[in-house]
């Protein structure tokens, strides 16, 4: 049950019974000299069947400013015509719904056809009369919930205009039902595809009936007899063959009973189950549902934990159908299925894969840790839709934990981190978009090599790069990957960087200038942070002048303890620009004091106060011996 207070806004022509309806909701009593338009009234949660706080109000189809104010305000609209006046039903379509969106977009509808005393024919005709009015209504206008037809002045149906109402609120149909396709909307079929693959208890694809037992006690409460489980199985079999089998009800199966239960007007059971498993209005998962993934500083990450990666392994097993080592697109779709989509964009797609862009388990892993990185409660979000559960711990914060504080592995000389961030940065005419790609293989590369990452399909836009397989040889088969962006300036680089890298030409005169008026500034900004050179041989430019001394950048960088340039070219021979750049940037990641003079200092002093303090110790200890030996000594000549 919602606490929430329901707002219905009634609207319609002149004289179709707006405020009779209202009025006889309230006092079960019909009255033929009713105001114009009666006041605003609130009702208590007693006052309904879904026991929620209820406003009612009038309007008066004259007062158009205030009419569209109360639309506005309003959680969802009755619009009223008159059952015996045909233009009145006329105005539904052509005036009354384009104003209800015009003035608030989304807005639930209920259409309610009043005076239905006053139209002649018996009640077959009467019913196919509504059928056949309100058809086109609810194919062309999405927001209309539900149409009904009532009398106020004999009492029929009215608690049930008001009802649908309030359920067009709390249970709308709109996110679930496609009433044009007459089926459930993609998302919502998603969501019951989770549902249903947390229920497949034993992963055979069909619901036995212990495991649908389990879902009806998670979503009701209560446990179905035997034979109410036959029945359900029964009507499977009359109407949708492919729906049971000996072992069970299949997915398929699962879906059209809860269709049938929005089809029937019953739309709360089916919202009951999607709330139940956590989701709400938008079919989303509730942030409540999700586990707090706690704050995290300036330098520190979100990282999967062992006990995620193991899911997500095994993740990649189950869907991997033809054991070919990739997940192929279709196969990646399957495995998204649950979701409401695959959680990392296109244009981050630059894991290990082969020439097609299916990714390895590697690769897939490499995407996963990018997205923590970069987007955590999304991760976690996505991992919840797949499953999810926690391990043997059954804890959702089981999945992500934060990572140590950057500053304070620094000040101890390593880290301990397996994820990194890098920054690209190209001055003077080194484009690090450009610069970036061209490392990157241009043919599929055998599947056992250190590095296949897929070619991004990014033009000159900032794209994350992810690299593990060169990063883990490295590293001695750790599981260490590097989230690369390029940059232009260096204004744009992020002080949450664990290490900078900036590119200049080798061929430009005032290329490395450029490149160490940056160093200055982002080593002013981020201190601590690891800034390397890397010297690029790309003589495209018109400014080009054969004479400059290449030996400058070195000698530069060796006068301020800086490693010095890293030598690369640009001529499309990748392999090896490709493991010396990223070895290079892990090493300073793993080892930052090697790169960062500042950093470097500040150890050195850190190491010196400590074995000060030592020697302190060792003098205080020293002293205190001294002293107990001669209180001993005095002691005894007495």
């Amino acid at each position: 049950r919602s606490s929430r207070m329901v707002r219905v806004v009634v609207v319609g022509d002149a004289q179709v019974g707006k405020s009779s309806i209202i009025k006889c909701y309230i006092s079960n009593t019909f009255d033929e000299n009713l105001a114009p338009v009666i006041p605003i009234a609130v009702l208590p949660p007693d006052a309904s069947p879904e026991r929620v706080p209820l406003t009612l109000v009038d309007t008066s189809s004259r007062d158009g400013s205030v009419l569209e104010e109360e639309i506005r305000q309003a959680d969802v609209a009755v619009v009223v015509y008159a059952a015996d006046k045909p233009e009145t039903l006329a105005r539904v379509t052509s005036h009354w719904l384009p104003l209800l969106q015009a003035s608030r977009e989304n807005i639930p509808v209920v259409v309610a056809g009043n005076k239905l005393d006053l139209r002649g024919g018996d009640a077959h005709s009467i019913e196919s009369d509504l059928r056949n009015a309100v058809a086109p209504i609810m194919e062309k206008f999405s927001a209309v919930e539900t149409c009904i037809d009532c009398s106020a002045k004999r009492m029929i149906n009215i608690p049930e205009v008001i009802l649908f109402a309030i359920k067009a609120v709390l249970h709308p149909s709109a996110p679930l039902y496609d009433a044009v396709r007459h089926e459930l909307k993609p998302l919502c079929i998603k969501a019951l595809k989770r549902i249903f693959n947390l229920c497949d208890s034993d992963g055979d694809g069909v619901l036995n009936d212990v495991e649908v037992n389990k879902f009806q006690m998670a979503c009701f409460g209560s446990q179905l007899l035997q034979n109410q489980v036959y029945g359900i199985k029964n009507v499977l079999r009359r109407n949708l063959p492919d729906g049971v089998t000996e072992r069970g009800i299949t997915f398929a199966g699962f879906v059209y009973l809860l269709t049938l239960f929005v089809q029937r007007g019953r739309t709360e059971t089916t919202w009951e189950v999607l709330r139940a498993y956590g989701y709400g209005l938008d079919l989303r998962l509730r942030r409540d549902t999700l586990p707090d993934l706690g704050h995290a500083h300036r330098d520190q990450c979100h990282v999967l934990t062992d006990v995620s990666l193991s899911f997500l392994e095994a993740l990649f097993l189950k869907h991997d159908a033809d054991n070919d080592g990739f997940l192929s697109f279709e196969e990646l779709q399957s495995l998204f299925d649950p979701t409401p989509g695959v959680p990392w964009e296109e244009a981050h797609q630059l894991a290990s894969a082969d020439k097609d862009g299916n990714l390895d388990l590697q690769g897939f892993i490499a995407q996963w840790v990018a997205c923590c990185y970069l987007n955590p409660h999304g991760c976690m979000e996505s991992l919840v839709h797949l499953g999810f559960r926690g391990g043997k711990e059954n804890s959702m914060e089981a999945a992500i934990s934060l990572s140590p504080r950057r500053s304070v592995e620094y000040m101890q000389g390593a880290t301990t981190r397996r994820v990194f961030r890098i920054t690209l940065l190209g001055v003077g005419n080194v484009c690090p978009f450009t610069f970036a790609r061209s490392l990157l293989p241009r043919h599929e590369l055998p599947r056992g090599c250190d590095k296949q990452p897929v070619r991004s399909q990014a033009k000159d836009a900032p794209f994350p790069l992810v690299i593990s397989r060169v990063a883990a040889a490295a590293a001695k088969n750790s599981s260490v990957h590097l989230i690369v962006e390029s940059v232009n300036n260096d204004k744009e680089s992020s002080k949450d960087s664990d290490c900078i890298v900036i590119l200049f030409s080798s061929h430009v005169r005032s290329s490395f200038s450029l490149a160490w008026d940056s160093y200055t500034h982002l080593s002013g900004v981020n201190q601590d942070c690891p800034i390397l050179f890397a010297e690029v041989n790309n003589k495209t430019s018109e400014d080009v002048d054969d004479d400059i001394a290449i030996q400058s950048p070195s000698e530069t960088c060796a006068f301020h303890r800086l490693p010095a340039p890293l030598r690369l070219s640009h001529d499309g021979e990748a392999d090896s620009d490709f493991t010396l750049l990223w070895t290079s940037v892990l090493d300073a990641c793993l080892h930052p004091h090697k790169s960062s003079p500042v950093l470097a200092d500040k150890m050195r002093k850190r190491a010196m106060w400590k074995r000060l303090a030592q020697l302190s110790c060792y003098s205080a200890l020293v002293v205190a011996g001294v002293a107990v030996v001669l209180s001993r000594g005095r002691s005894w000549r007495m």
